[in-house]
């Protein structure tokens, strides 16, 4: 017999609950056996607390089994949003792209660049500075009236 996920999200609590229920039971009748019977049923007690005990090993493995199921149902529901979200962003830049490219079909070519000078032509150019000519103290006058009676 086969258990669909939906019976079991829908009904397994009870499912649980019936088989805790059930060891119960049987941990009782086993005790009950012992009170009749020494031996047999000490074995009969040996062997039904190792199936109780696999049993609830068994229901901690199916609650964190459903655990697990819900947290991987979150992040695949998180990571489908988080797609849909990024596909719409790309789709709004490729809008802009497209926005971009035809105004720069629309801008005037570009003028041509004027050429860079050689080497040699950028030897002869005597470079520019780009500081103030120092005044002199003395005004030109003064400077040139010295000098001839200097000679």
């Amino acid at each position: 017999m086969a258990i669909d996920k939906a019976f079991l999200k829908e009904h397994g609590k009870y499912l649980l609950g019936g088989i805790v229920l059930g060891a119960i039971l049987g941990a009782g009748a086993a005790g009950f056996a012992v009170y009749k019977s020494q031996e047999p049923g000490r074995q009969a007690l040996v062997g039904l607390a190792k199936a109780a005990a696999d049993l609830t090993t068994c229901t901690a493995s199916i609650k964190e089994f459903q655990d697990g199921l819900a947290k991987n149902k979150e992040l695949i529901e998180k990571t489908v949003a988080d797609k849909a979200e990024l596909e719409r962003q790309l789709t709004d830049a490729r809008g802009e792209v497209a926005k971009l490219t035809e105004s720069l079909k629309k801008l005037p070519p570009k003028a041509p660049e004027k050429p860079q000078p050689t080497k040699a032509e950028q030897k002869k150019t005597p470079p520019t500075y780009s500081r103030r000519p120092v005044r002199p103290s003395v005004p030109p006058e003064e400077v040139r009236e010295n000098w001839e009676e200097g000679l």
